[in-house]
């Protein structure tokens, strides 16, 4: 049984939905009649739970209940039942009447089957809207009409998940729901929120956009990129590409927006920003995809380029987001599997590339005769403060784990891990715990070579009293300071954090690009891009790490050999450039590439 399945089990209650149901008989038999269209604890249900479970991982840490701590708030108007916490807790904590609507039978009765809420049923604290109409728009319209008849007469506060986004009378900014519709919706109920009607101006730039023609015929494109703030990794990726296309003759935009957690991403807001700037092209990482698909797509009409450099679960979560206009590149085979299989569609294979194109390699007498690891480690679990008996049973676990081309399972070495440690110190996300062990273990295998780690502060807890606790610097600042100090080194190591069958991170090709020797782990998608012992030099086990690192150190010529060769190909192949001409390909226009 899976964890979530499991959690299901002990959380939902036919007893509980039945007192409920009780309550509702006397005062909305229409809502009894909808929540029975959904099956008692089956496939339909669990799924929906699923997906609530990640709703509450959204909230969670985050007291987003305080901001309804306001005077002027009489009424809560909830959006979507999602888990029940939205309404339980204003309900149970501030004695807030709570005023729910609904549009999916499966996620009402979670809720219903999740919380005792018969007292404040019968009291009339709690009331509840449905519309049965499978008509999209009529359903809308009624739904709408019946948030405006209620705030008409009271003071109502609204806030939702991905779906709606929030609004009150006085006009501040609402969000929506994905489906371009419910925008509609949202205008019906607070008319004077809508600056010039969001719907009449998206009508009106889809007709200008197709009078245009098809992106080929347009010269030059304007592409918009968006992130949500924080996703450091990320942001630099999408910079990365915008400036590929910046390279190729076109204008961008980066827009970089802040998540709330009360009332999740304002989407209004920004659908009126980009009627403003008018984009030709989205670009997206997968992060943002959940929250961007269907709004963009449907009600701008604008193509989306999505570039997955991480995990693809919104789309196995909701398969409908992979629409015809979006085209998708992926950095790992597997994500190119799983868009397939649970959206229809293959997408393409796109590398990650070098972030430093445009600085110059060392000059000769700048080299020094050293080998240097950037990265950081992680210990919010004092990890590093464990017995040094049991870091070496933990290093001697992972290793046999760990397969020959740096992969393996993950949550086979953390149950081992959790016997090993205790489970306190096993947490997700499972590839810290791994990237942790991996690199410090590896670190210490080159005692006694000429070695620097460059990273975090949490490096020196797992570094005390051992002969490398020496070669321990600092943390790099990474636009200017980490390039200067990585090209600078005869050989640079690169240490992979996923287990994944591709590299994971953009270190692979900024080393070889800023023209050193590189020594990396054996990952597919590296050693199928690089010649072994001439363009990067690969390892599989800690004893070839250490022979690798040992002879380049021990022979300058070779190493200085391997780092040009490898900087010539990267800046041949592997440059945002030509990650940009390639996303433009996909959607049929072709790029002279500068020379």
């Amino acid at each position: 049984m899976e964890l979530w399945e499991y959690a299901s089990a002990i959380i939902m209650s036919e007893t509980v939905y039945e007192k409920n149901m009780q309550a509702l008989r006397s005062v909305a038999p229409e809502v009894v009649r909808f929540a029975g269209e959904s099956a008692p604890h089956g496939k339909e249900t669990s799924t929906n739970y699923a997906v609530a479970q990640r709703e509450r991982r959204t909230h969670a840490g985050v007291e987003w209940i305080d901001g309804l701590r306001r005077p002027d708030i009489q009424t809560l108007g909830v959006i979507g039942c999602g888990t029940g916490e939205r309404i339980h807790r204003p309900m149970t904590e501030l004695r807030l009447p709570v005023a729910v609507f609904e549009r999916y039978p499966a996620d009402l009765r979670h809720a219903l089957s999740t919380y005792d809420w018969s007292s404040f049923i019968e009291s009339g604290q709690l009331r509840f809207f449905v519309c049965a109409e499978r008509n999209m728009k009529i359903n809308i319209e009624t739904s709408a009409l019946q948030i405006r008849s209620i705030a008409a007469n009271e003071s109502l506060f609204m806030i939702g998940s991905t779906f709606w986004l929030d609004g009150t009378l006085r006009g501040e900014a609402y969000t929506t729901t994905r489906y371009a519709g419910v925008i509609l919706g949202l205008e019906i109920v607070f008319p004077e929120a809508v600056e010039n009607g969001i719907l009449a101006r998206a009508t009106a730039y889809r007709a200008a956009r197709e009078s245009r023609g098809p992106l080929a015929s347009r010269r030059p494109l304007h592409i918009s990129g968006f992130v949500s703030e924080g996703t450091v990794a990320l942001e630099t990726i999408v910079r990365n590409l915008l400036r590929g296309f910046e390279r190729l003759g076109h204008r961008t935009t980066l827009v970089v927006e802040k998540f709330d957690p009360l009332t999740d991403l304002i989407v209004c807001r920004r659908i009126a920003r980009f009627l403003d700037v008018a984009p030709d092209m989205f670009l997206v990482p997968i992060f943002f995809t959940t929250h961007a698909f269907d709004i963009y797509s449907n009600l701008l009409d604008v193509p989306f380029a999505t570039y997955m450099t991480d995990s693809p679960e919104a789309i196995i979560r909701d398969p409908e987001q992979v629409l015809p206009n979006n085209e998708i590149f992926w950095v790992e085979e597997q994500y190119g599997d799983w868009t397939e299989k649970y959206g229809g569609k293959r997408g393409s294979y796109l590398p990650l590339a070098t972030s430093y194109d445009h600085i110059p390699a060392a000059a000769e007498d700048e080299i020094e005769p050293v080998a240097r690891f950037i990265g950081n480690v992680y210990d919010d679990t004092g990890l590093a403060g464990i017995p040094r008996s049991q870091w070496d049973k933990l290093v001697e676990c992972f290793w046999s784990i760990r397969t020959e081309d740096a992969c393996g399972d993950l949550k086979h070495f953390a149950r081992e891990a959790a016997k090993i440690i205790g489970a306190r110190h096993v947490r997700e996300p499972l590839h810290r715990l791994w990237s942790t062990v991996y690199r410090v273990s590896a670190m210490q295998s080159l005692a006694g070579l000429n070695v620097e780690i460059y990273g975090g502060e949490e490096w020196r807890g797992f570094l005390r009293d051992t002969p490398i606790e020496p070669c321990y610097r600092r943390k790099l600042e990474p636009n200017q300071e980490l390039p200067d100090v990585m090209k600078r080194a005869l050989v640079n190591i690169n240490l992979t954090s996923l287990p994944n069958y591709y590299s994971g991170n953009m270190r692979t090709f900024d080393a070889s690009g800023l023209g050193t020797a590189v020594v990396h782990d054996a990952k597919r998608d590296v050693v199928c891009a690089f010649k072994d012992g001439e363009e990067m030099v690969f390892f599989r086990t800690r004893e070839e790490l250490r022979e690798n690192v040992r002879a380049l150190l021990a022979d300058r010529e070779r190493a200085r050999r391997i780092g040009r060769a490898g900087r010539e190909l990267v800046l041949r192949e592997h440059t945002y450039m030509h990650r940009a001409a390639a996303i433009l390909k996909a959607f049929g226009v072709e790029s002279k590439l500068p020379a």
